[in-house]
């Protein structure tokens, strides 16, 4: 009994010692923030390197094929480390070109249609990012376009000459500056998340006010909108943790590394930004920070007793997307760009500011219009904002929460337990014999009543379906195939054998 025994265990040492290694085998198991990261999670990281390269290139030259008659004058393009052009029109047709020259004679042999007309030109992600002094190649006036997998985004300029920067005019009132693939990916893939309203928790720093928030927002009855949650600033920090897996919207001034704020009375209030970001993380919630010069709080009155609202903000929350929310609090006289700071595995920072030293899509009368609206707005009872600062999950942070079952245990030890359930079901007959030795049976004569035999081998049978068969599932399953396949062989052998 003994031997048996210690047979059992020494396979569920072997199970065990192959489970771990399978596991440290995965290169970048281990995130940052100490938890596992998903297995699928890794294929994701490198991502931002397709949107480059000839996959990229030849990915656009199809959408080109299948696009209207009015993308004629449209060309797929990449520049390869040496400086060396390829073209390719709507039609398939291949052009490479080393020099202006060759660029420009090129262009006439893809689009003899074009003439004088201005080209459109859209770029692989490697081009833009790693090559962008060789775009000086390409004609003055054409129209530039990032291709990103399926999408093409349009790009402008700010600058000049050698100062020249590209941005991406990802919609109307909203660009994201071009600074490496990876930042734009993470930008591209934050601003593509769905927008939950009732996961915005805009909030007023008032001292002496509660010092927790209540697990969900509380509805206006009178608006139907989510109100305004008051919190005393010095408890803020311990706070965001009753706002797990939600938005955090805080208004202020931003002053360096401080942010300020103007309660509805007393003093104005300092606190530290890396510290709020910092519990921001711990807490596993995002923060939105939306900047304004006057630091007033929300949900307030000013000094004619008007409700003080953030401008922009209530029709941001209607949309569908969080690109959709930031293209709201911008406009066509005050363009916002975007930008990825200090990215890490599972946080980002964006940084949301006023666009300068770009084309304005507004009419005269529009830039007006909105400069006396925001020289009203104290009196309207509006915030105006100048920009934003956020620090959210990464993209892979909330892919990874996203693919767990259980909220509370990483996507990588679900799928990997899933997987040893699996092969465990193989292994079970042979898995059972062992359970069995471990764990005698129940007799019902130990029982005072059927009901406590019943839930006896009720909690023995359940221990070894749910630990103990995908405990022992590496070592059980082949046993148990080589058995099986043993019979089929060797029927004679194996004909007094147990199974």
């Amino acid at each position: 009994m003994t031997q048996r025994v210690g047979g059992v265990l020494g396979a569920l040492a072997l199970s065990t010692a192959l489970w771990i290694a399978a596991t440290a085998s995965v290169p970048g198991a281990r995130a940052a923030d100490g938890g596992w990261t998903s297995l699928f999670e890794m294929t994701t990281r490198g991502a931002a390197a397709d949107f480059g390269g000839v996959p990229q290139l030849e990915r656009t030259a199809r959408r080109l094929a299948q696009a209207p008659a009015n993308y004629r004058a449209t060309l797929a393009a990449r520049v390869s480390q040496e400086g060396h052009w390829t073209f390719i029109n709507a039609a398939g047709e291949t052009f490479t070109a080393a020099s202006d020259v060759e660029v420009k004679r090129g262009l006439e042999i893809l689009l003899p249609a074009l003439g004088e007309g201005r080209p459109t030109v859209i770029l692989t992600g490697d081009s833009i990012f790693e090559r962008p002094a060789f775009l000086a190649q390409l004609p003055k006036g054409a129209t530039l376009a990032l291709g990103w997998g399926d999408e093409t985004i349009k790009l402008t300029t700010t600058g000049a000459n050698a100062g020249v920067r590209y941005l991406a005019e990802l919609m109307p009132n909203l660009l994201i500056e071009l600074t490496t693939a990876a930042a734009f990916d993470e930008a591209i893939r934050q601003l593509r998340r769905p927008l939950d309203r009732q996961a915005f928790r805009v909030l007023k720093l008032e001292p002496a006010g509660p010092r927790m928030f209540a697990a969900t927002p509380r509805i206006d009855k009178a608006t139907g909108r989510a109100e305004v949650d008051a919190i005393d600033p010095t408890y803020l920090l311990a706070a965001l943790r009753g706002l797990r897996g939600q938005t955090a919207v805080l208004v202020g001034r931003v002053d360096g590394d401080n942010l300020v704020v103007a309660p509805d009375a007393g003093p104005q209030r300092t606190l530290l930004a890396v510290d709020l970001m910092a519990a921001a993380a711990a807490a596993d919630v995002d923060v939105l920070v939306l900047k304004s010069s006057g630091a007033q709080q929300p949900g307030g009155r000013n000094w004619l007793w008007l409700r003080i609202d953030v401008k922009g903000l209530e029709t941001a929350l209607g949309h569908a997307t969080l690109a959709d929310f930031f293209n709201a609090l911008g406009s066509t006289s005050n363009r916002l760009v975007l930008s990825v700071a200090q990215p890490t595995p599972t946080r980002t920072t964006l940084d949301l500011r006023q666009a300068s030293g770009v084309a304005s899509t507004a009419t005269t009368t529009e830039k007006i219009s909105s400069v006396l609206a925001d020289a009203v707005a104290g009196l309207a009872g509006n915030v105006v904002h100048q920009g934003a600062v956020a620090n959210f999950r990464s993209a892979d942070r909330q892919v990874e929460l996203e693919r767990r079952l259980v909220p509370f245990i990483p996507s990588v030890v679900q799928w990997l337990y899933g997987g040893l359930l699996a092969i465990g079901l193989l292994g079970a007959p042979l898995a059972w014999r062992w359970w069995q030795q471990l764990w005698p049976a129940e007799r019902a004569s130990d029982y005072p009543n059927r009901i406590g035999f019943a839930a006896a081998r009720g909690v023995r049978g359940s221990i070894f379906a749910v630990l103990f068969m995908p405990a022992v599932a590496l070592a059980a399953a082949p046993l148990q195939l080589w058995r099986s396949v043993g019979r089929w062989i060797w029927p004679a052998q194996t004909a007094g054998t147990k199974p």
